[in-house]
């Protein structure tokens, strides 16, 4: 595959990304008002990558509001609930080349904004990017007041060995946690072993509300993304269009060969999108076999051609798939390779003159073990089954520039995400 052709991918695939990921996607939620009211509807998801600024709200007669954090006590959407709150960010980082910066500040800012719910109980957990994407993490308080911080504090120190700076991460977090949690001592060990992270943090809620007994409510993930096994199986069709300017080759005319394929792959979905966006990686195996009529060569002799080869094709894929409905449809575009694993493909020659039969491996050493290709398809999905049809393109078998094989391949496929 050429470095052209590689790029010409990448700008393909953007081409198709960039605008669906601008699409509306209302889905059923609600949101709370400042006086307590509830109003119905639909909220336009946007999968946020840091917390939102603000929220599209369409309700029953498609009447469309926007919300910010100051107008609404919270919303629901997707699984998910956010809280509006005010509270004190104190600044972090974990990269020393900005903490390093003489503009860099750690000053803290009072902020009114939309806060995940993480976990709920007797402590509840929040979560909130910045523009930045850093996280940080709020706690309930005992007392019912304001959400507080749970902080990282990040400065440059000078070791005295070697007079060079180095990022200092003062994890004062836990000493909060300790103190939130002092009524459950044994959670000491896991708070001092706990990282600042979503997961971590959570199991030391979860523990916690477990052991005062309160009402635990488990919150979605759906911003770790998903990465599913699936096999699949299908019909694919392939065909030669095969040239050359050597009499040998000339004549020849191959037709399509018909099969079953076979593999497995794996679907990362990207975090935070409602499988809305994937990465699809799989291997396929199948075989080509089809025999030309005899054609002539040259005043004495005719051949023909015995393609018989067995190839198992690792390709990668973007996937975009419309995201609602129970049957949902979906567009990929990608690149990979064919690797051949078995050759048996023969070039059969007969003299006319002296009627004697000469087979010979087709194409020699030229005959292409590593062949990459261009792809694309569409398909949908219905619950974890998924129908795909899929066309690949190929430079083909040959590595002789007077002789092109292109391979063209139809694939129709059916998965199961298991």
């Amino acid at each position: 595959m050429t470095r052209l052709s590689c790029c010409s991918l990448f700008i393909a695939a953007l081409t198709v990304a960039l605008p669906l990921s601008a699409q509306k996607n209302f889905l059923a939620g609600f949101v709370v008002l400042k006086n307590g009211d509830t109003l119905r509807g639909e909220i336009d998801y946007r999968q946020w990558g840091f917390s939102p600024k603000h929220i599209d709200f369409q309700d029953a007669a498609s009447k469309q509001t926007t919300y910010t954090a100051t107008d609404l006590r919270g919303f629901h959407v997707e699984k998910e609930d956010y809280s509006s709150s005010t509270v004190t960010v104190y600044p972090y980082s974990v990269e020393p080349n900005i903490v390093a910066d003489e503009s860099y500040r750690s000053i803290p800012v009072e902020r009114t904004a939309f806060f995940r719910v993480i976990i709920t109980g007797k402590l509840t957990l929040y979560a909130y990017k910045d523009s930045t994407g850093t996280p940080y993490f709020f706690t309930s308080q005992p007392d019912g007041g304001n959400l507080k911080q749970l902080r990282l504090v990040s400065s440059m120190i000078v070791r005295p060995e070697d007079g060079r700076r180095r990022l200092l991460l003062q994890e004062a977090y836990k000493d909060q946690l300790t103190t939130l949690m002092q009524d459950y001592p044994a959670l000491k060990s896991q708070i001092d072993r706990s990282r600042y992270e979503e997961n971590a943090l959570r199991r030391l809620y979860f523990a916690y509300n477990s052991h005062n007994l309160d009402t635990i409510e488990r919150r979605s993930e759906s911003d770790r993304g998903s990465v599913h096994v699936f096999p699949m199986l299908g019909y694919i069709h392939s065909k030669v269009a095969a040239s050359s300017t050597s009499p040998t080759y000339a004549g020849a005319d191959i037709p399509g060969s018909n099969g079953i394929a076979g593999g497995a792959g794996l679907i990362f979905s990207l975090p935070r999108n409602r499988e809305q966006f994937a990465f699809v990686f799989d291997a396929l195996y199948h075989s080509f076999k089809s025999r030309s009529p005899i054609y002539q060569q040259n005043m004495f002799n005719n051949a023909d051609i015995d393609l018989n080869y067995q190839a198992l094709n690792v390709d990668l894929q973007f996937r975009w798939t419309y995201p609602q409905g129970k049957v949902r449809p979906f567009v990929q575009l990608g690149g990979g390779a064919a690797f051949v694993l078995s050759n048996k493909s023969i070039l059969t020659n007969y003299n006319t003159v002296d009627k004697t039969t000469t087979p010979e491996p087709f194409l020699g050493d030229n005959f292409r073990k590593f062949m990459p290709v261009l792809l694309g398809g569409a398909g949908i999905m219905a619950g974890p089954l998924a129908v795909e049809a899929r066309y690949e393109g190929s430079a083909g078998m040959s590595n002789d520039q007077s002789i092109t094989c292109h391979i063209t391949t139809f694939y129709l496929l059916i998965s199961y995400r298991l």
